[in-house]
Formats: C-alpha cells, structure tokens, sequence
C-alpha cells in the first residue's frame, strides 16, 4: 500500500496539507516530513504528540512509530478514523514540557460503504435506475398490494459489495491518466530501449584505438620528467673523465712520491727519505751504573750514572746488595734514597720429592725468608711438565714447595729443579 506523506513548515506558510483515510482504517502508515524555511528540521532530543478532533469533537491522541532524520511516521488507528469527514489534525512539538510549536493538517476520511449510508457515486446511480423503473407502475393509475410490492421489491438484484472495490482500491480517472502521462507508449520507443544492445544506438562515438596510447601508470607526466630530469646533469658539464674514466684526463693530479725505502738508523741528512726524525739518545753501558736486585748476577738493572753526576743527589751514597733504592722528595729535590724493603733475591732448588709431592727450600730459614714465586728450571734436560703450590712451612723451620703435574696429580719421588725468588723479611 502507498504511503502518503506531507510536508509541515515550523514557518507558518498559509498552506494546510491533508492526509487521506477510509472510515476505520487501522495501521494506514502516513509520514510527515518537517521544514524550517527551506531547512531540514530533525526534532532531536524533542517529544512529538498528534491530536485529532474529529468532527464529533472527539479528540484522539497518537505517538510516531518512527522517526528518521526529519521525516516523522504514524500509523492510524480504529478512533482516529471513525468518523467521516474532514478532521483537523494538530501536531505537537515539546522540549522540557514546553510546547515549542504546533504544526496544522487535515485528516480527510472518506464514509465506509457499510456504516449506514450510500455514498459511492455509482451504487447511487443503479439505484435511481431501478426506482425510475418501478415508479409507474407503483403510482400509476393501477395501485399494487403490498404483496405486488414486495414481488416488485424482491426483484430488484441484491446489492453484493464484495463485487465492488471501495474508492481506496481504486485510482480516478484523473489520477490514472496522470499516471499514464509519465509513460511512454511502447510504440515509440527507440530500438536500443527494449534489446538494450549498444549496436541499436544510433549516432555512435567513434572510440579511438586505445593500443596508440600509455595508461598513466605506464608513464610519466610533463611534471614527473621535468623532476626526475633536474635530479641530473647534463653530460655537456661533466668533466671528461666523467665517460672516460682515465687518471690521465684528471685536472689537479696529486703529485705522488717515490716508492717507499726502509728507514735507516745511521742516516743523517735529514732531506734522505729514509732519514728517522725524533731518535732517543741510547746511553752506553760506560754510562750505566748497576743496582744489584739479587744475589745472581744475571737479575741486575740499571740507572743512567749521568742523571746522578756524583751521586751528589743520592741519599744513600754507599747501597749495599741487600737494599733497594727508591726515588723521593728530599728537601724539594728528587733523590735516591734506601727502603725498608730489601731487593728481591734468587735461588735454585733442586732434589728428589717425598712422598707427597713436597721439597725443602733448606737454605731458607722460615723466620727470616718469604718465598715471592717458584718455577720449573727449563734449562734442566728430562724435567716433565710441573706446576708449583708454596705452601709455607715444613717443621716449622724451612719453607718447602709442593709439585703436582699437568693433571692435578702429587708429583711423588720426583727429581726436579726449581728456580724460586724470594724476600728477606
């Protein structure tokens, strides 16, 4: 079924629309759409009430079935539609129970062919059609019995609505030939409008060969080339070495130097390639002067005698072998002077081990003597692989060593030479 729908303007404009009906209608769907001026008015957040008076002064409320953006829906109900006529309808718009305007239409019920009268035009007509046909012999010069009446009467065709549509289920003749004039006659419609084939088209394009051409994505536009070529040089500006590749076509070659020679410590011109620059002057051994650290002559180390003159700078002018010498602050001078420690010191030890892998030092007293470190002698020929544990004193009067081999094993009963340093204390 159509949906009938007005147009109501918050802006009064002088027009009452109508919305159309049957008599007792029920759930005929109308919308309303709403207009501020020439705006769009969406009633959000607003309460919407429709109130009929109808033409008994009856009046009937209704709520929206929905509403959409500005388009308002209702449906009708049995009370809405009772009463034939021209009903005036007022819609209510109300925000915080205040009413914020109320927009007029008219409610038109067309009367119901079976709630007690005749109005359709045609059911009027074959009933004169027939009082016209009995109306002599009814009041002519002959009078009937009420039983000739109620003959006459019974012959008059019953009235059967169910082979009649009611004025709702039909369209007028104006509003069928206005459908008509929004259509075409078939007979003149172009080809193409029912086989719907481009070849019925008349008047053609003529499309061009699209092989000729390069899709966008195949190619680059004027700005696009124009950047890519600003990214580059012209070949007219580079130097020739840019396409030769050459060293010859290089401009401002470096000047490269002769080969390399080895450098000679006894060179002494200085413009000699393989002249040395900045050489320390090495004093000879007539200018060192011995620190004995040791009781074996090969653990000596030396001072250069020039930087001591005289000794005149030495506190300690005579050193004996069993002191060291260290260099202090004296009076502001830098000078040698004897520590209270005493030089470090070697000795070898050599012998069988017992039975746990130890060996004396029996030259060194326990009180006076603290062995600093011991290792294998590598000079002494069939000596095995040994590692060496001080482990301090043996009686309580010699310090000894203990030997264990490269698997952590007691080197028992063994013939070992050990070179052992140490420090009297």
């Amino acid at each position: 079924m159509a949906v009938e729908n007005i147009t109501l303007n918050l802006i009064p404009t002088g027009d009452t629309p109508s919305i159309h009906a049957a008599q007792y209608d029920v759930d005929r769907t109308f919308t309303v759409t709403l207009k501020e001026g020439a705006d769009d008015f969406t009633p959000t957040g607003y309460d919407i009430e429709l109130q009929v008076r109808k033409v008994d002064n009856n009046i009937v409320t209704a709520i929206p079935t929905l509403t959409s953006g500005n388009v308002v829906t209702f449906n009708t109900t049995e009370q809405m539609t009772a009463c034939s006529g021209t009903n005036l309808a007022e819609l209510q718009l109300s925000k915080d129970d205040q009413t914020i305007a109320t927009l007029h239409f008219y409610l038109v019920v067309q009367r119901d062919v079976l709630s007690g009268g005749l109005t359709s035009q045609s059911e009027i007509y074959d009933l004169e059609e027939q009082i016209a046909a009995i109306v002599p012999e009814v009041i002519g010069d002959e009078y009937y019995t009420a039983e000739q009446v109620d003959e006459k009467i019974a012959e008059i065709p019953t009235f059967d609505p169910t082979n009649y549509y009611t004025k709702s289920q039909v369209y007028t003749k104006t509003e069928t030939n206005g459908f008509l004039a929004q259509k075409a006659n078939t007979s003149s419609l172009a080809t193409v409008a029912t086989s719907g084939s481009y070849n019925d088209l008349l008047n053609k394009p003529t499309i061009p060969d699209v092989s000729n051409y390069y899709t966008k994505s195949e190619t680059y536009n004027q700005t696009e080339v124009n950047n890519l070529l600003s990214a580059k040089a012209d070949t007219s500006s580079l130097s020739t070495v840019a396409t030769t590749g050459d060293y010859n076509d290089l401009l401002n070659k470096p000047t490269i130097p002769a080969a390399q020679v080895q450098s000679d410590w006894s060179q002494s011109d200085n413009t000699k390639v393989d002249y040395i620059k900045n050489k320390p002057t090495i004093p000879t051994n007539a200018e060192l002067l011995p620190i004995e650290s040791g009781s074996s002559t090969n653990t000596k180390a030396y001072i250069d005698s020039r930087s001591l003159g005289d000794l005149s700078n030495v506190v300690l002018t005579s050193p004996q072998a069993t002191q060291m010498l260290q260099f202090a602050n004296v009076g502001g001078q830098l000078k040698l002077v004897n520590t209270s420690r005493n030089a470090i010191r070697h000795t070898t030890v050599s012998g069988t081990t017992d039975s746990t892998g130890d060996i004396l030092c029996s030259d060194l007293p326990l009180a006076n003597y603290q062995i600093l470190s011991a290792y294998k002698n590598r000079n002494v020929a069939g000596q095995s692989a040994v590692a060496y544990c001080i482990l301090g004193a043996n009686n309580n009067t010699h310090p000894y060593i203990h030997c264990i081999n490269s698997n952590n094993t007691n080197l028992a009963s063994t013939a070992v030479t050990i070179e052992v340093y140490y420090v009297e204390i």
